[in-house]
C-alpha cells in the first residue's frame, strides 16, 4: 500500500497507471516468453515498441487524452468481460444452479436446480414463461446480469 501512495506521488501531473497499461504489461511479458523460444528480430522490435508505447503512456502530461484512451479500451472489452464472467459462473454453478434466459427481454435468469417444468417469472419484465429442468433442487428466482 505504501508503494502504491509513493507511486501516485510521483506520478502527479502525469497520465500514471491504468487498465490499458496492465494490458500492454502482459502483452510485453508474453513478448518476452515467446522471445526466449523462438528469439525472433520482430518479437523483439514489437517488444521495444510495447515497451515505449507504456513509457509515453505513463509520463505523458496530456491526461484527458489517455483517458479518453483507456475508456474507450474498457469500453470495448467490457461485454467479453461480462460474457465470460458469466460462462464461468455457469461452469462453476453446474450442479446447484440453471441459467436461462428470459423468451422476452433476454435477461440471464439463474434458477436453482428442480426437477421438472416450471412457470418462472421474470424478475426485469415480469411476464410468466416455462422452464424445463432435468435436474433437481429447489426453485427460486435470481437476475444474472443486466442483458449481455
Amino acid at each position: 500500500m505504501k508503494y502504491q501512495k509513493l507511486i501516485n506521488q510521483l506520478l502527479r501531473g502525469y497520465n500514471g497507471i491504468d487498465s490499458l497499461f496492465y494490458v500492454n504489461l502482459i502483452l510485453i511479458i508474453l513478448c518476452i516468453v515467446l522471445n526466449i523460444f523462438i528469439n525472433n528480430f520482430f518479437l523483439s522490435l514489437i517488444q521495444l515498441l510495447l515497451i515505449i508505447l507504456i513509457v509515453f503512456r505513463i509520463f505523458s502530461k496530456n491526461i484527458s487524452a489517455r483517458q479518453k484512451e483507456n475508456r474507450l479500451f474498457e469500453n470495448i472489452i467490457r461485454t467479453p468481460k461480462k460474457k465470460i464472467k458469466l460462462y464461468w459462473n455457469i461452469i462453476k454453478n453446474y450442479n446447484h444452479a440453471l441459467y436461462k434466459k428470459c423468451p422476452y427481454c433476454k435477461q440471464m435468469i439463474k434458477l436453482p436446480l428442480k426437477k421438472g417444468k416450471h412457470d418462472v417469472i421474470c424478475p426485469t419484465c415480469k411476464k410468466k414463461f416455462t422452464v424445463k429442468c432435468n435436474r433437481n433442487e429447489k426453485l427460486k428466482v435470481e437476475v444474472v446480469n443486466d442483458r449481455v
